[in-house]
């Protein structure tokens, strides 16, 4: 058993998915580290190419807090065989982490929300956080020349 505070930073990569009882992982993050940071896969991630189906939760990052829930995706089937067999995909999911990855650093306390009502973190219709997710992704250029096509075809 580690000190309270006994640590300056903590790293947690790809470890919070995968808690049976996330809220202890966080208390426990919190307790005996100072800082730290956190990455998960993103809900997006999660929702296209998860095709072990061996995590426990979505976590995701938005506006520097996280929104946790349980994991509960069969969406991914189709997207399996690409995920495990192919370069080309490969490559863009590391080319682009910030959409398919949540990273997050914090001081003192993880700041962070249980949603248990919704079917995703995420509203994928509204154009707010489709727009959020790209300026994670993309250069603002992209972004704009986005916006202009879709007022063109509006």
């Amino acid at each position: 058993m580690f000190k309270d505070k006994e640590f300056d930073f903590v790293i947690a990569k790809h470890v919070l998915e995968h808690a049976v009882n996330i809220e202890k992982a966080i208390s426990e993050l919190q307790r005996v580290g100072k800082a730290g940071y956190i990455e998960t896969p993103s809900e997006i991630k999660e929702l296209l190419c998860n095709p072990r189906n061996y995590h426990n939760w979505i976590v995701m990052n938005k506006d520097n807090k996280l929104y946790i829930k349980r994991y509960e995706n069969t969406l991914h089937k189709p997207f399996e065989w690409i995920y495990e067999n192919n370069a080309l995909f490969n490559r863009f999911l590391r080319r682009y982490r910030n959409l398919f990855y949540s990273r997050y650093w914090w001081e003192e306390k993880i700041d962070y929300e249980l949603i248990s009502d919704a079917k995703f973190i995420l509203d994928y219709t509204d154009e707010n956080n489709l727009r959020w997710l790209l300026k994670r992704s993309f250069k603002e250029k992209i972004i704009d020349i986005i916006v202009d096509i879709k007022k063109k075809f509006k």
